[in-house]
This record gives C-alpha cells, structure tokens and sequence, in this order.
C-alpha cells in the first residue's frame, strides 16, 4: 500500500498513512527508539506497517542481530 496507494485485500485505494500511533515502535536501545508508519485501508481496514528510514533498520538490525 505504500507503494502502490492500493489495498492488496480488497483493492480500494482510499488509504491513508497515520504516521505513528502509541504503540508503534521498536527499542533499539536503552530510550533509544525507531518508529514504524502505518498505511490503513479505510474500506477494509487492512494495515501495513513500515519503517521508513534506511537508518533506522540498521539499527534494529544493529539491535536485534544474533
């Protein structure tokens, strides 16, 4: 839906991006925080979630690489 501004379940294309909600986040670190976009079909109500920055997956993966 980020991409292509349409619903992969019902094909709508009213979606709409809320940016970051309370609970949409990933700990990198001690306070240290990476928030993740959410993309919602206002039809359907299917979500996507997104990280949208290249250098905040690095630090996930920083964080979370065994």
């Amino acid at each position: 839906m980020k991409t292509s501004k349409h619903c992969p379940k019902c094909g709508s294309d009213n979606i709409i991006k809320v940016k970051y909600s309370h609970n949409s986040k990933i700990f990198t670190g001690f306070l240290e925080q990476v928030k993740i976009a959410k993309y919602v079909c206002i039809k359907c109500g299917y979500i996507e979630e997104w990280i949208e920055k290249q250098s905040d997956l690095v630090k996930i993966g920083d964080e979370y690489s065994e």
